[in-house]
């Protein structure tokens, strides 16, 4: 009698988890590709050598490409 009662609580603790989850979830909108700009580089500004570990207030392009995105494919196994 005492086997039923212990899987009728793990039955009714497994619903209520499962139950939980499912109302707590978000409803979050579809992602959508990021638009962003492009660095841009000041004509004329010298690039610097650094040596050794220093703070740099302020960042500098030396190259920038845009990627066309690829998409992830993923293989069940081998």
């Amino acid at each position: 009698m005492a086997g039923v009662q212990v899987v009728v609580q793990i039955a009714i603790a497994i619903f209520s988890a499962i139950l939980s989850s499912y109302l707590s979830r978000k409803n979050l909108p579809q992602a959508k590709p990021a638009s962003g700009r492009a660095p841009e580089a000041k004509d004329g500004t010298t690039i610097r050598k650094i040596y050794g570990t220093v703070w740099v207030d302020d960042s500098q392009v030396c190259a920038y490409k845009e990627l066309t995105p690829e998409p992830i494919k993923k293989k069940a196994g081998k």
